[in-house]
């Protein structure tokens, strides 16, 4: 069950809202409530994850947002929908769990291929979607612009 603030950003309607448009959509369409439920569950899982800047509002609070500002930011509840919906994408779950152990590159018969994050570090990305990673980027630790 979601319980928005408990384990969840956003209800399956909203991420079904938010995804209005994305390329991959129907693969939201077509789930079932309870998939829905564990794939925006296990996306805020990724999310809470990942190390970010300033502090919770409640020192006992459940999730890593909101933080230093009253309400949770829209880029979070895109980013937990965009995380969501590459999660449940079958055929690139493959290959992102090959990365995730490590795998460089794999050859089967002829074929073949490499895997290399943008940054050249597989164990530094710790979502599924890489529009999900940017929309966090601005609130991540060590994301503040010197001047």
């Amino acid at each position: 069950m979601l319980i928005v603030g408990e384990n969840t950003y956003i209800t399956a309607e909203e991420a079904g809202e938010l995804l209005r448009g994305e390329a991959g959509e129907e693969r939201w369409e077509v789930l079932t409530d309870e998939k829905k439920a564990g794939y925006l569950k296990m996306a805020a899982w990724h999310i809470d994850s990942l190390r970010y800047a300033g502090r919770p509002n409640q020192p006992c609070q459940k999730m890593a947002f909101p933080r230093d500002f009253a309400e949770v930011p829209a880029a979070v509840h895109m980013a937990q929908a965009l995380e969501a919906l590459a999660l449940c994408d079958v055929r690139a779950s493959g290959r992102m769990e090959l990365q995730a152990q490590g795998v460089s590159s794999i050859r089967l018969g002829k074929v073949s291929e490499s895997y290399q994050s943008a940054n050249g570090t597989a164990s530094l990305k710790s979502l599924w979607s890489a529009e999900a990673l940017l929309l966090l980027r601005p609130y991540l630790l060590g994301s503040g612009v010197i001047v």
